[in-house]
């Protein structure tokens, strides 16, 4: 990560200490107890006496607080101790986090789905980590304070940022989607069972998130989301040569997205999509066929010959 003291007092201007040195910040966190170098502590935690936890976080590491105004700063506290006094901790961890998203200003690959999310990430990590500093972020906490504070960890020279989510695993997809703004969406699979539908309304809601010029991408070959396949910024991906991007499972190892030729070993023609998904995204960004191959060769299901549930083909 990288902020200061100076650059959040532009975001919380209501505050005392040495706040205008630029005290850098390296670390956030919300537990006291936890170690941390350089750190901003966000006592989140209404629970237990603040003034003992400030201290104890201070002990552990914190050079800086986000403070609520209607707590009594503590005597202990040094006069040039930086603290950020706020209304609401929680709202201004939201605002924190947004003002700092905007200005790492990464690319930003979401990928959700009731299946095949730790894959897709994986691949897509590799692949982008061929030419760019990657972040990623696998949420599957049912707190949003936890995910604010990764993200609060980004480093600041991130170029692609790769979130995976599962479905059932937060409650508002809109609401997270608009605030990390999506250069491209991936829905990678939506099991056929009773739930499909409401899992499938849950997963659209990432196009409230997308930049202009920016796309989804989703299995082509499933009926379940006939709905989306003709939206403008749709990119279909299966076996099927209606999809706008085929992949071809031409040999045991080796597969091709459209006209371009990958290597895979042991990989089950039912996860190729997601091999795909990590191909086609490479290459609308721009990245050569053999850095692309290069990262599909480094993913930790490289030499996995791996199980799952049949995908439509």
């Amino acid at each position: 990560m990288g902020f200061s003291t100076d650059w959040l007092a532009e975001i919380l201007p209501d505050y005392q200490g040495a706040v205008d040195l630029g005290i850098e910040i390296r670390d956030v966190e919300q537990n006291p107890a936890h170690s941390m170098k350089k750190g901003l502590y966000i006592p989140l935690d209404k629970k237990g006496d603040h003034a003992d936890l400030l201290k104890e976080a201070i002990s552990n590491g914190a050079i800086a607080a986000i403070w609520d105004k209607l707590t009594p700063v503590p005597a202990f506290l040094p006069t040039d101790f930086p603290l950020f006094f706020v209304d609401h901790l929680q709202s201004s961890l939201n605002e924190v986090t947004e003002a700092y998203l905007e200005e790492v200003n990464p690319c930003t690959v979401f990928v959700t789905g009731d299946e095949g999310v730790d894959m897709t990430q994986n691949c897509l990590s590799s692949v982008l980590s061929q030419q760019f500093e990657v972040y990623e972020v696998n949420w599957t906490e049912s707190s949003d304070e936890e995910l604010f504070l990764q993200l609060l960890q980004m480093p600041s020279d991130t170029e692609m940022f790769v979130l995976g989510v599962e479905l059932d695993g937060v409650v508002d997809l809109q609401d997270l989607v608009e605030l990390v703004k999506l250069d491209f969406g991936v829905i990678s699979h939506v099991s056929s069972n009773g739930h499909s539908e409401d899992l499938i309304q849950k997963s659209v809601e990432i196009f409230a998130g997308l930049k202009e010029n920016s796309y989804v991408l989703l299995d082509g070959d499933d009926p379940l989301f006939s709905a989306l396949f003709s939206k403008e910024n749709v990119l279909t991906c299966g076996f099927k040569e209606k999809n706008k991007e085929v992949i071809i499972d031409s040999e045991e190892e080796s597969f091709m997205v459209n006209t371009c030729s990958y290597h895979h070993h042991n990989v089950d023609k039912s996860l190729l999509k997601y091999l795909g998904f990590a191909v086609v995204i490479g290459e609308r960004i721009g990245l050569d066929q053999a850095s692309i191959q290069t990262g599909l060769t480094n993913t930790h299901y490289y030499q996995t010959n791996l199980s799952t549930p049949t995908i439509q083909k």
